[in-house]
């Protein structure tokens, strides 16, 4: 693990090892709920705010959480929008 100089001028952890990020990002009881509410497939930040909104209420707390799962590299991004990452090694 290392620490990186965000734009805000905080520090914040950066891994690239899967377990240690799921760790680190689904660390709550209601954290792992909402990482089962995403939507499967390909979808768009709106439509996966709104899949969590009955566990995770706060827009600010759903912000900085999903911009944590795409640092992990837990979330991935493309023209189509975005989609939960597998297991490497998996499919």
């Amino acid at each position: 693990m290392l620490l990186e100089k965000a734009e805000d001028g905080c520090l914040r952890l950066v891994t690239d090892d899967w377990e240690e990020s799921k760790r680190l990002a689904l660390n709550t009881v209601a954290r792992k709920k909402v990482w089962e509410l995403l939507p499967l497939g390909w979808f768009t930040y709106t439509d996966a705010e709104k899949a969590v909104k009955p566990v995770m209420k706060s827009s600010s707390t759903f912000h900085a959480w999903f911009n944590q799962l795409r640092r992990f590299g837990m979330l991935l991004d493309a023209a189509e929008g975005y989609r939960k990452a597998t297991v490497p090694g998996t499919s």
